[in-house]
């Protein structure tokens, strides 16, 4: 019986590591992409050379810092909501 409470708990805790690397990797992606883009699209129409584009991308960047913060520190919170409990 506890060969199988172990692999059920290597299980979610892998599929929790994996959950969070997607979401991670969507926190950081999606901003760049969208925001590059945009900061594209308006250099384009503008006429400028390169100038939205690195605004988007460093307002991509302080944005997904932002998230991935924010997400790090809800972590942190459930783990000693969690510890608490035990």
């Amino acid at each position: 019986m506890t060969d199988q409470s172990s692999t059920k708990e290597s299980k979610n805790s892998l599929g929790a590591a994996v959950s969070l690397a997607w979401g991670l990797g969507y926190k950081i992606a999606l901003p760049i992409v969208a925001l590059g883009l945009l900061g594209r699209f308006l250099d384009i129409r503008l006429g400028t050379s390169f100038i939205f584009l690195l605004v988007g991308i460093f307002v991509s960047l302080a944005l997904s810092s932002l998230l991935i913060y924010q997400q790090i520190k809800q972590i942190i919170k459930d783990q000693e909501k969690d510890n608490k409990e035990i």
